[in-house]
């Protein structure tokens, strides 16, 4: 969805407008998943999240100012609602390969690599900080400067998380590889 049709969407949100919501939904429904599950770990704690997000869009979307990057905004709600969600819960779960096989990716010029590590199950291989990066960056194809204003933390921070992330997830594609 570009920045022109995402402004009509969220100006039918907020008159009211369900039908705006829904073409939001349709858009990013994905994207705010694989965020929401990168901060809960668990399927069932990600969905009831994202849900909770799309809430949140429709009771926020006369906050929304246009042209500030429609997808950074949706995914920092996604994931702060997460963020919140497990404080609540105070835990956090680990990520199980049965959870990792559902998520869908977003197009991106890691793509093949990641669709295939997350098919086998090996971004479970990474740190917590690790693979929200990976989520962000990759999955919900957010540019490395959201990331890290999202995640409140530097951009080098992010970079350097990023490299070794799709490093570790690199070694072990290559070694997946030469095992067959």
């Amino acid at each position: 969805m570009n920045n022109e049709c995402f402004d009509q969407a969220i100006a039918r949100v907020a008159s009211g407008d369900v039908t705006g919501l829904e073409d939001i939904y349709r858009a990013y429904a994905s994207s705010i998943y694989a965020v929401c599950l990168s901060v809960t770990g668990q399927r069932a704690d990600a969905e009831d999240a994202a849900a909770e997000t799309f809430l949140r869009v429709w009771k926020k979307a006369d906050t929304y100012r246009r042209g500030n990057g429609h997808r950074a905004w949706l995914m920092t709600i996604a994931h702060h609602t997460a963020a919140e969600m497990m404080r609540r819960q105070s835990r956090i779960s680990p990520v199980e390969d049965a959870v990792l096989e559902t998520i869908p990716v977003a197009a991106g010029p890691e793509d093949e690599t990641c669709t295939r590590l997350l098919l086998d199950g090996a971004l479970q291989t990474l740190s917590e900080p690790e693979r929200q990066v990976v989520s962000l960056h990759v999955i919900a194809d957010l540019p490395l400067r959201e990331v890290a204003r999202i995640l409140e933390v530097p951009l080098g921070t992010i970079a350097w998380r990023k490299r070794q992330a799709m490093g570790k997830l690199r070694r072990l594609l290559m070694e997946r590889e030469n095992a067959s």
